[in-house]
């Protein structure tokens, strides 16, 4: 590993730490007094470095392409048990075999469509292959449209699930309510949430014609028309926490699901 850690992880090791501020360019064994461990500094230093399209400081075992669903997806294996996943080189999804994780990559950007879908279905794949039996999912899921969207809550608000139950039957694993969140985004007026932001001083320019907004279940109309306008990224990416208040239920971007793997 290099003696010098790249200052594009020093968020990633700020928020390990626990400390707002660290020194640029610092060596490993600096950071390491921060209280971070090793691996979390070569993992995440990896990963920025497959980013930004530079030579990895892990050695690369396996570097593959496969084609699922008619869509290229890369997967690269290193010798210390770590896969990134990506539609290019730049990659979406890491799973620590060692741990059976699967993380969605903090400012990897990715969409809805079928073909990202097809990212974490190669991964249970993978994960299948190696004698994992379940699989613990973290979601970061993000898109860019082109402000930056959570992608777990704009999914949940709009259909009542995340992005990740819309591919795989998933277990819940960082919060008990999530059946009363569930419901909540399923039955919420638009009236109700409306007015709700309306109180705090913010004004909702999303279209409502010929949607009954008092009727249970009228909140998710309006905010998936909105969504599938594609016109209201910037009003999504400033506002989801106050959309999330209004509608009674917390965010769900970085929480913890677990998805058991058939046998056969």
């Amino acid at each position: 590993m290099s003696e010098y850690v790249n200052s594009n992880v020093i968020t990633y090791l700020e928020g390990v730490s626990g400390r707002s501020r660290l020194p640029p360019n610092g060596s490993v064994r600096n950071y390491r007094q921060h209280g971070m461990s090793l691996s979390d500094i070569t993992k995440y230093l990896f990963i920025r470095q497959l980013q930004e399209g530079k030579t990895p400081v892990h050695s690369i075992q396996k570097d593959n392409i496969i084609q699922y669903n008619g869509h290229t997806i890369h997967v690269r294996e290193t010798l210390d048990n770590l896969i990134f996943i990506s539609a290019d080189k730049h990659p979406c999804f890491i799973m620590e075999l060692d741990t059976a994780t699967l993380t969605s990559l903090e400012g990897s950007f990715i969409d809805i469509h079928e073909s990202t879908k097809d990212l974490v279905r190669v991964a249970v794949m993978i994960a299948r292959k190696h004698g994992i039996h379940e699989i613990v999912f973290t979601d970061n899921s993000t898109i860019q449209c082109p402000q930056k969207v959570h992608l777990s809550d704009l999914s949940f608000l709009t259909t009542g699930k995340t992005w990740y139950e819309s591919i795989l039957p998933l277990e819940y694993m960082s919060d008990s309510r999530i059946d009363q969140f569930r419901h909540r985004v399923m039955t919420n007026t638009w009236d109700d949430v409306f007015n709700r932001i309306r109180i705090l001083g913010f004004t909702c320019p999303f279209d409502t014609t010929g949607i009954d907004t008092s009727t249970p279940g009228s909140a998710m109309a309006v905010l998936d028309r909105a969504k599938k306008s594609r016109s209201f990224c910037k009003y999504f990416s400033q506002y989801m926490g106050l959309l999330l208040i209004s509608s009674h239920i917390t965010s769900l971007h970085g929480d913890t699901w677990s998805h058991k793997l058939r046998t056969t």
